[in-house]
């Protein structure tokens, strides 16, 4: 039996809707992978900045401490290797493209970059004034990883 050319176009449109069904079908898929994959690295990226920020903790408690009694040389060096791998971890951030929120140049607390923890009156200043930084922020790339915690000033 010959097939006639009417047929055979019939096939080839099929077969063509069907490569362009599964060629849809899986864009969506990659899509998906695509944005789990971001959100498993966010996670991961986050994870490592509260290595960063336990390590600025410690170095805190130690600034702390120093003033009561004297630390020993071997125990500076300690503290300098940590001040070293705490260095390291920072870089190997930045290489991914994760920085720190930088202060804004007006002082301000700004809404999509900041969460305000707490406030404080302060005669001479602007409200939402950034007093304090509890807890540094971070961008990835141009996108706000996790928002900096600070103190503002209130006026009443």
């Amino acid at each position: 039996m010959q097939t006639n050319h009417a047929q055979l176009w019939k096939i080839l449109i099929d077969d063509v809707a069907g490569l362009v069904r599964a060629k849809a079908v899986l864009a969506q898929q990659l899509q998906e992978s695509d944005k789990k994959a971001k959100e498993e690295l966010k996670r991961f990226l986050l994870e490592l900045i509260e290595v960063l920020d336990a390590f600025d903790r410690v170095f805190a408690n130690i600034a702390g401490r120093e003033n009561e009694q004297p630390i020993g040389e071997q125990t500076r060096g300690w503290i300098g290797n940590f001040r070293g791998v705490r260095r390291q971890l920072e870089r190997k951030l930045k290489a991914c493209g994760v920085v720190s929120i930088a202060d804004p140049p007006d002082r301000l607390a700004r809404l999509g970059f900041h969460v305000v923890v707490d406030t404080r009156p302060a005669t001479g200043l602007q409200n939402d004034t950034i007093l304090e930084e509890v807890q540094k922020g971070y961008l990835w790339h141009s996108d706000v990883l996790r928002k900096a915690h600070v103190i503002a000033v209130k006026n009443n």
